[in-house]
């Protein structure tokens, strides 16, 4: 029982005694006067005295039932702004986890098989390299091997497909990292993993000045990895604290 039921209870209780009392206390003779013929029937007599107790107290009791009134609104709010947290916070996780079956897809689809358009696919000199192989090939391809301008290696498409990896995995990085989803450690760890074992390997072991793009006085060429890709990659590292 709360505060205010137990209140309007003693109210009840002793505001019907008052009322039952009040008319033959207050009617009796006093100093202050007798109550006769004189002073008006005896209905009137009792609703006069009786009717600012009862008021009274209905104002007291419609008091508390406003009051009580409030407080359950406000639990009831309470628990629909609990019932929209939890229900942003399931929508997060499932978006989170749906963006990290996105890169997990798209690492296991991609295929490396060169840079230069001339290939021939169907030539079994060139090897065509799938998922993380793919990726690691690619690395190690693009280092020393792909000898046109940047602009030209962005519209390559085995380019333009792992900038979008690792863009997706930049983002789904960013969002864990922001989120209090309670699979969020999980989450995290999964996605780092896919980075450091899937993306990162043909990289770890070289000097960053073969990564970062120079041009090469031997071959008269461009070498290292695009600026934009290896941004993108430089940030997820930040984000991973690698």
């Amino acid at each position: 029982m709360n505060k205010e039921i137990k209140i309007a209870t003693w109210v009840l209780l002793f505001g019907g005694i008052l009322l039952i009392l009040a008319p033959y206390f207050l009617s009796k003779e006093s100093c202050f006067g007798t109550f006769n013929e004189s002073t008006g029937v005896i209905g009137d007599t009792i609703g006069g005295i009786t009717a600012p107790i009862s008021n009274i107290i209905g104002a007291i009791l419609v008091y508390l039932a406003l009051k009580a009134q409030v407080k359950a609104n406000e639990i009831v709010q309470k628990q629909i702004d609990r019932q929209e947290a939890k229900d942003s916070k399931r929508n997060i996780s499932e978006q989170l986890h749906r963006l990290y079956s996105t890169l997990e897809d798209n690492i296991k689809s991609y295929t490396f098989k060169g840079f230069n358009s001339d290939y021939n696919y169907d030539d079994t000199e060139h090897k065509e390299y799938k998922g993380s192989d793919g990726i690691h090939k690619f690395f190690r391809t693009i280092i020393c091997d792909f000898h046109q301008t940047p602009e030209t290696l962005l519209e390559t498409t085995c380019v333009t497909e792992l900038l979008s990896i690792i863009k997706v995995c930049n983002i789904l990085l960013q969002k864990l990292n922001k989120s209090n989803i309670d699979d969020k450690d999980l989450l995290f760890n999964f996605t780092k993993h896919q980075f450091e074992y899937k993306i990162m390997p043909a990289l770890k072991n070289l000097d960053e000045e073969a990564l970062n793009p120079y041009f090469c006085e031997d071959c008269k060429c461009n070498h290292g990895i695009p600026e934009i890709l290896l941004n993108e990659i430089n940030e997820i590292k930040n984000q991973l604290k690698l």
